[in-house]
């Protein structure tokens, strides 16, 4: 048998560390907000579990996101805000708020769940992210973060003169393009001003029909 001490790596630490966020979350006294994370460190092996907002604060502060990503969201139950706006695409109220961190900063964005709309990416505030959504064609450009990044980046596709798209319904630019995920699906409209994204779709046609549809 071996002396030589196992190795320790980046990866194995804030596997060790989500695991005690998990465990703390349990324990939380105060009810605070449960938010659904997602610690990616291997993209064929995601880690996934419900934590309560202090352990998640708790985790991000102990351990910034320079080897991995972390995705978090809100539950989805009608919007808590009673005054944001519904999808602008598909009318849903149920709404929930997505959180991203990387090595590159956090970024928030506001989502459908009906129709998997993303409104503007929005930089380090997730009261900016439900003020985007909310204002309609008039989002603060200082307000705007990057885009989402690792494995959900977007892959434009070539432009398509059938291509005819309706302005943003948030910043109501017209610098638009259908993408694809990284995976080849599914397919959608982005909005190169803001980073918006509009419904998926399973072809182009489709993603370009449930861009224009409006309600």
């Amino acid at each position: 048998m071996s002396d030589r001490p196992s190795e320790t790596t980046p990866h194995t630490l804030l596997e060790r560390g989500f695991h005690e966020a998990i465990r703390r979350s349990a324990m939380c006294p105060h009810g605070c907000r449960l938010f659904s994370a997602t610690l990616i460190l291997d993209i064929e092996r995601p880690l996934k579990a419900d934590v309560r907002d202090c352990t998640l604060a708790w985790f991000r502060q102990e351990y910034p996101a320079h080897h991995s990503n972390l995705l978090f969201k809100t539950p989805v139950v009608p919007f808590e805000h009673r005054d944001v706006p519904p999808c602008p695409f598909c009318g849903s109220p149920f709404l929930h708020a997505d959180g991203f961190e990387d090595e590159g900063g956090v970024t928030f964005v506001i989502s459908c769940q009906r129709c998997d709309t993303n409104g503007p990416i929005i930089a380090d505030h997730e009261k900016r992210a439900i003020q985007a959504w909310s204002l309609r064609t008039s989002v603060p450009r200082d307000w705007l973060g990057e885009a989402f990044r690792g494995h959900i980046y977007k892959h434009p596709l070539p432009p398509d003169d059938s291509d005819v798209l309706r302005e943003c319904p948030f910043c109501g630019q017209r610098r638009l393009h259908v993408s694809t995920f990284a995976n080849g699906s599914p397919f959608l409209v982005s909005c190169d001003t803001c980073e918006a994204a509009g419904p998926s779709a399973e072809d182009r046609e489709d993603a370009v029909r449930k861009w224009n549809r409006r309600v």
